[in-house]
């Protein structure tokens, strides 16, 4: 795992974007579910080249945008939730 002051890659294909303020528990967890739901979907998109996950932590709860590129083809996926893995877990389920 690399990552600078915005950023954090977990492996070759993902990358997260706003999750520096999420503690260390959370993360773990957080990395558990991501890794499962990507693993998912390389296995059922041979095309697939990389996930991007950025987090947005508002006085309302937070906010989850997912771009995922297929055969150099990008999608955006998005959900709103006052409960961290309800937003990250909605935004996976978005995706067909």
């Amino acid at each position: 795992m690399t990552q600078n002051s915005e950023t954090i890659q977990l492996g070759e294909k993902i990358v997260l974007g706003g999750f520096s303020e999420v503690d260390g528990a959370s993360m773990i967890i957080l990395k558990k579910i991501i890794g499962n739901y990507t693993r998912r979907l390389i296995e059922s998109n041979p095309g697939f080249e990389k996930i991007e996950i950025s987090l947005d932590q508002k006085k309302t709860g937070f906010e989850t945008m997912i771009s995922l590129t297929i055969k150099k083809e990008a999608k955006e996926y998005a959900n709103k939730d006052k409960n961290l893995f309800v937003s990250i877990d909605g935004a996976f389920k978005k995706i067909k």
